[in-house]
C-alpha cells in the first residue's frame, strides 16, 4: 500500500494506515488505530465489527490483526498442519477462510490471496470470501484488482458496509475521489455509527474542497465516538477563517487525547494544507505553534511521569 493511502485511514479510524486519503482512518480493518486514540473498531470480512481489534495499521499487513503475533506463531509452527486438520482436513468452506485469515493475519499475503481466490472460485457467491481478497490486494498495492472483488462483494451482499469501506480505499488508491465519497457515503448509510467511515468521508470531502460538507461530516464523527475527528475539524474550521470554533474544535481533540498521540501526526497535515490553501497560511502557522507547543507539554510530562517511576522502583522494597 502507498504511503498516502496509510495516512488516509489514519485520520479516519483515528490513526485508516496504507491506501487511502492522507488523513483518514483506516487502511486497516477500518482503515481505525489503537495508539492512545479512540476505541476503534474493525470491521471483519462479513461487515460485523470488532471492538476488540486495534487500528494501528502496518505497512504490508492489511488489515491489523491484534493477534497477528499468534498467527504468525502458529503459520510457522509445525502443529499447523494439526490445527488444519482440527478444522476439518482443509476441505470445508469455513476451514479455508480460517486458514486463509490466519495467513492473511500472518503477514503471508500472497498465500492469502491465493487461498481467498481458490474460495471465490468454488464458491463464487460467497460476499465474505470476495471483501477478504479485496482486503489482501489492498495491501499488496494491487487497487486495480482489489475493486473487481470488492466490486463483485456489493453487487452479492448490497448490505455489507465493509465491502463499501473498502471498495472507497480501492478508489482511493486509483484517485477516483467522487467514487470514493460515494462508497463511504454508502458504508455510512449501512452503518451510520461508524466513525471510521464518516472520518474517510470527511476527509476526502475535504481533499476535494468540499469543506462545508466536510465539517458537517466530522462533526457527525465525533458526535459517534471518534477522537480523531476533532482534529480534522479544527483543520477545516481553520482553513473556512472560524478560528474561534476551531479551536473549540482542537480543545475537544485535546481533552479527549489527554497524551497528544495524534498531535504530530496532526501537524504533518497542517503542513500539507499550507500547500492547498495559500490564503490561510498565516492561521495554519499559529495552530502549527500551539499545538507543537502542546504537544511538546505531553512529552515533557511523559518524561517526568518516567522518572517518578523509576524512583519509585528504585527505592521499592526488594524482596
Amino acid at each position: 500500500m502507498s504511503e498516502s493511502q496509510d495516512k488516509l485511514h489514519l485520520n479516519g479510524s483515528q490513526k485508516p494506515q496504507t491506501g487511502g486519503p492522507e488523513a483518514f482512518a483506516q487502511t486497516g480493518k477500518d482503515i481505525e488505530a489503537a495508539q492512545g486514540q479512540d476505541d476503534d473498531y474493525y470491521y471483519d470480512a462479513d461487515g460485523d465489527d470488532d471492538e476488540d481489534a486495534e487500528d494501528e495499521v502496518e505497512a504490508g499487513q492489511y488489515p491489523l490483526d491484534p493477534y497477528a503475533t499468534l498467527a504468525q506463531q502458529l503459520a510457522s509452527s509445525p502443529l499447523f498442519a494439526q490445527v488444519q486438520a482440527l478444522l476439518g482436513g482443509g476441505g470445508s468452506l469455513e476451514a479455508k477462510m480460517s486458514m486463509a485469515q490466519l495467513q492473511q493475519a500472518s503477514g503471508n499475503l500472497e498465500e492469502a490471496a491465493e487461498a481467498y481466490l481458490d474460495i471465490v472460485e468454488e464458491n463464487p457467491d460467497y460476499a465474505k470470501a470476495y471483501v477478504a481478497l479485496g482486503q489482501t490486494l489492498l495491501a499488496m498495492d494491487q487497487p486495480d484488482k482489489a475493486e473487481t472483488y470488492l466490486g463483485k462483494a456489493t453487487e452479492l451482499e448490497p448490505e455489507n458496509a465493509a465491502a463499501y469501506l473498502y471498495l472507497g480505499y480501492a478508489h482511493y488508491a486509483r484517485q477516483d475521489f467522487e467514487k470514493c465519497i460515494e462508497d463511504f457515503k454508502q458504508a455510512v448509510v449501512l452503518d451510520p455509527d461508524s466513525h471510521i467511515s464518516l472520518n474517510n468521508l470527511g476527509y476526502t470531502q475535504y481533499l476535494t474542497g468540499r469543506l462545508g460538507e466536510a465539517e458537517k461530516t466530522f462533526v457527525k464523527a465525533g458526535d459517534v465516538g471518534s477522537n480523531r475527528a476533532y482534529y480534522n475539524l479544527g483543520l477545516v474550521r481553520l482553513l473556512e477563517g472560524q478560528e474561534d470554533k476551531a479551536w473549540e474544535a482542537y480543545q475537544d481533540a485535546i481533552d479527549l487525547d489527554p497524551q497528544g498521540s495524534q498531535i504530530e501526526d496532526h501537524l504533518a497535515d497542517l503542513e500539507q494544507a499550507k500547500t492547498r490553501y495559500p490564503a490561510q497560511v498565516a492561521l495554519l502557522n499559529q495552530a502549527i505553534e500551539r499545538l507543537n507547543e502542546q504537544y511538546e507539554d505531553y512529552e515533557e510530562d511523559d518524561d517526568q511521569d518516567d522518572d517518578a517511576e523509576d524512583q519509585q522502583d528504585e527505592y521499592a522494597p526488594k524482596d
